[in-house]
């Protein structure tokens, strides 16, 4: 939105160049005029002008400098009052594009600051989620044991009295998709009752086959 103003000084080359050519025509009207009269003297020089047009000819002229005198201030008065016009301006669109980049820093730090709140929101529940996992899984050792199987671990520790509500936090910090297939593994499992590990397996194998696949699975009678 910047408006290109005519520099003072170029503009009043432009308008001074009236007054000039006035002031230039005068005295070729009195030089003029001086020249008649010394050739009004010879007998020679027939036909020539008298003193008194040459006189009115010299006032039309010194007219005609007033006028273009009094343009050219008026172009520089205006060409001035332009150029105010346009600082002012200047000054204010700075002024309204330094509030706006204010206002977008302000947005920006606010911005950061809730990314960097959700972002420790997040390790503080996964810390939590790793210590609660970690005490469940000492409650029942057998969740370790790779040789029995995941399924029958869960069983195994279920038998023992390990709730529902403890089994379901051995799975809280492991990856958000295979959190729901394990939440279905262990809900199966207790809301059926299983009490046979190696149908614990079975329950296990089951929903890690969907898992694999990435598709939801039917919730079937065990």
């Amino acid at each position: 939105m910047t408006m290109k103003v005519l520099p003072i000084a170029v503009a009043a080359v432009f308008v001074a160049t009236p007054a000039a050519h006035a002031q230039l025509n005068l005295l070729n009207a009195i030089q003029s005029a001086q020249s008649a009269i010394a050739q009004a003297k010879s007998p020679d020089k027939p036909d020539i002008p008298s003193g008194a047009a040459l006189l009115q000819q010299a006032k039309g002229l010194a007219a005609q400098q007033v006028w273009a005198q009094k343009s050219a201030q008026a172009q520089q008065d205006r060409a001035q009052e332009l150029a105010e016009q346009q600082a002012q301006q200047n000054a204010f669109l700075q002024q309204q594009q330094a509030k706006a980049d204010a206002g977008h820093a302000e947005g920006e730090k606010r911005r950061r600051e809730t990314d960097e709140q959700y972002a420790r929101a997040q390790q503080e529940d996964a810390r939590r989620a790793a210590q609660a996992a970690a005490q469940a899984r000492a409650a029942c050792p057998e969740l370790a044991n790779t040789k029995l199987g995941s399924g029958a671990a869960i069983v195994t520790c279920k038998n023992r009295g390990m709730s529902e509500q403890q089994m379901m936090a051995t799975i809280g910090d492991g990856p958000t998709a295979a959190q729901a297939y394990g939440a279905a593994i262990v809900q199966d499992i207790y809301e059926d009752n299983v009490t046979n590990p190696r149908r614990g397996n079975d329950v296990f194998d089951y929903y890690a086959k969907c898992y694999q696949r990435g598709t939801p699975c039917a919730r079937p009678q065990w």
